[in-house]
C-alpha cells in the first residue's frame, strides 16, 4: 500500500506522544497532570486519555488556584513563559507550606514547552526549589491543522519583532529537521531573511549533531522566510471564509469556539465548510485559475540546484513569525494550478485583529 502525504504528516502526532510517554514513563507512580489551559488543545493533538491513564496518569487538571490534589507524583505542564512558570512555583511553594501528610514526599516536575528557559533555572533556585522541583523539556513536533498545513501553535510575533528574543528559533529549527527525517532532506533551501538564515545556521548544527535523513528526498525546495517581509498582509482584512472564521472568533488547534460550544474545524470531514474555507467572500465568482498566470508557469520551472536540474513536485514553506489564512488560501490555488504539493509551516495562522490586541496587551 502507498504510503500518502497524509500518513506522512501523521507521524509527526506520533513522534510527539513518544515523546511525552517516554517522560512519563520515567517518573514512578501514578501521576496527578496540572496542565496550563492554553496548552489543553495542544495535548489533545497527539494523546488522549487512554495513552495517559496508560503511562500512570491518574488525574488530569486545569492549572487554576486552589487545586487539591492527590497523588504524591504532581506534573506540571507548562509554556515556557516565565510568568506561567512563577505561578507553578508559587503554587508548589503553597503546597509545600501546608503539608498535611508530612509522612508522604510528593515530588514536583516541570514539564515545559517547548524548551526550559536558562533563566527558569535560577528563578528555581531563587525560590529555594532546586532539590523539590525537577525540570524538563517537551518539544512536540508540527501540529497538523488544515490538510497540509503544520503550525507549532506558539505565536513567535511579538518575541521577534517587539522583545528581540529569538531563543524560539531553535524550537522552529528542530521542528523542521525533524520534518526532514520524514521527507528527506531538500534539494535546494532558500532562506529570506536575518531569523531564516539562522534557523538555517541551527538547521545544519542539528545535521552535524543529529545526523541528516537517509530517506530519498522527496522536497524539491525548502523555503523559510521572515514575516516581516511582508508584514501589511498581516493587517489586512480578510476576504476568505476561514480566514473570517479566525477573525471573529477564538479557534485553537483547528477548533473554532462558538459560546460554550467546540466545532472541529476538518475539511476532509465537513464538506461544506471543505468547499467554502477558500472562496472569496466580497465576490460571488470563484477566482479563475488563469488569472493567476505568473503561478501556473511553476511546475514546468527547472532549478538548477547543489545536485543538478530539478523540477519541483513538493515544495515546503515555512514563515516565521506566523502564515496568514489569505496566504493559505493562494496557497491552495497554486497546488490546483500548478499540482505542486505545497506543506505550509509556521508557528501560528497569525489575524490582524489578534495581532494587534496582543501589541496593545504589552
Amino acid at each position: 500500500m502507498d504510503i500518502t502525504l497524509d500518513d506522512k504528516l501523521n507521524v509527526l502526532q506520533q513522534i510527539s506522544q513518544r515523546k511525552l510517554v517516554d517522560i512519563l514513563d520515567t517518573i514512578p507512580g501514578t501521576k496527578d497532570l496540572i496542565i496550563e489551559q492554553k496548552l489543553m488543545k495542544i495535548l489533545d493533538s497527539f494523546v488522549g486519555v487512554t495513552v495517559l491513564k496508560r503511562y500512570g496518569v491518574d488525574k488530569i487538571y486545569k492549572m487554576e488556584e486552589g487545586l487539591k490534589l492527590s497523588n504524591s507524583q504532581r506534573i506540571f505542564l507548562v509554556s515556557n513563559n516565565l510568568i506561567a512558570c512563577k505561578r507553578v512555583l508559587d503554587q508548589i511553594q503553597s503546597e509545600i507550606s501546608h503539608v498535611t501528610r508530612p509522612h508522604v514526599q510528593v515530588c514536583h516536575h516541570l514539564l515545559v514547552m517547548p524548551f526550559v528557559p536558562a533563566v527558569l533555572h535560577n528563578l528555581v533556585e531563587e525560590e529555594g526549589l532546586a532539590e523539590l522541583v525537577t525540570l524538563q523539556t517537551l518539544s512536540a513536533e508540527f501540529i497538523k491543522l488544515d490538510g497540509n498545513v503544520l503550525s507549532l501553535e506558539n505565536p513567535m510575533f511579538i518575541d521577534l519583532y517587539y522583545h528581540k528574543d529569538i531563543s524560539l528559533l531553535r524550537a522552529l529549527a528542530r521542528n523542521l529537521w525533524s520534518l526532514q527525517l520524514i521527507f528527506g532532506s531538500p534539494r535546494l533551501s532558500l532562506l529570506v531573511g536575518k531569523h531564516s538564515e539562522q534557523v538555517g545556521k541551527l538547521m545544519e548544527s542539528m545535521e552535524q549533531c543529529l545526523g541528516a535523513s537517509s530517506l530519498e528526498n522527496e522536497v524539491g525546495a525548502l523555503i523559510v522566510m521572515d514575516r516581516s517581509f511582508d508584514l501589511t498582509t498581516t493587517l489586512l482584512t480578510p476576504v476568505t471564509y476561514s480566514g473570517l472564521l479566525n477573525e471573529v472568533t477564538e479557534v485553537n488547534v483547528g477548533t473554532a469556539v462558538l459560546g460554550k460550544s467546540q466545532v472541529k474545524l476538518d475539511p476532509n470531514k465537513d464538506q461544506i465548510y471543505g468547499e467554502a474555507q477558500i472562496l472569496n467572500i466580497v465576490s460571488n465568482q470563484e477566482k479563475d485559475p488563469r488569472s493567476f498566470e505568473d503561478l501556473t508557469n511553476l511546475s514546468s520551472c527547472v532549478v538548477k540546484g547543489q545536485r543538478g536540474p530539478l523540477s519541483p513536485k513538493m515544495v515546503v514553506i515555512c514563515v516565521i513569525g506566523g502564515i496568514t489564512c489569505a496566504e493559505i488560501a493562494a496557497c491552495r490555488l497554486i497546488e490546483k494550478s500548478t499540482g505542486i504539493r505545497l506543506i505550509l509551516a509556521s508557528d501560528t495562522i497569525l489575524t490582524g485583529n489578534k495581532l494587534v490586541q496582543r501589541i496593545q496587551e504589552i
